[in-house]
């Protein structure tokens, strides 16, 4: 059976209720349900009209953090580059402030021609080896 919205189960409540008190016999066992009925039902329509407003709430809340998140880091950003310009970009000083200095870039170690390894010309060629003559 599938799930049922609020505004339907609740609708359905109210078409209930509604013809069972239009009922001209009214007996008291089912005035007794009836009622339970039509409080739940009121009950239910006050807690759904109170969910709507929270969510309302939430929604609106939930952008308010949203901006102040984003002007926050803004403000980060602006202090980070204040203070490394201030100290320099590379000063040890940034690190009590929570910000890694600028490393000096790592410089490539060039290999020499004496550490490559003999793949061209550097073995003997077949026809000429030593002693053979």
């Amino acid at each position: 059976m599938p799930r049922l919205s609020y505004a339907t189960l609740l609708d359905g409540w109210g078409t209930l209720n509604r013809s069972v008190k239009a009922l001209e016999t009214k007996e008291a066992f089912i005035e007794e349900r009836r009622q339970e009925l039509e409080e739940a039902l009121e009950a239910a329509t006050r807690l759904r009209n109170q969910y709507g407003k929270l969510l309302a709430r939430l929604q609106s809340t939930s952008e308010q953090l949203q901006d102040a998140v984003a002007r926050g880091k803004q403000a980060e950003s602006r202090l980070r580059m204040l203070l490394r310009g201030t100290y320099g970009s590379s000063s040890p000083q940034l690190i009590r402030h929570g910000i890694p200095p600028r490393r000096a870039p790592r410089r490539r170690k060039r290999k020499n021609e004496e550490e490559i390894p003999a793949a061209e010309g550097a073995a003997p060629e077949e026809g000429s080896r030593e002693g053979e003559d």
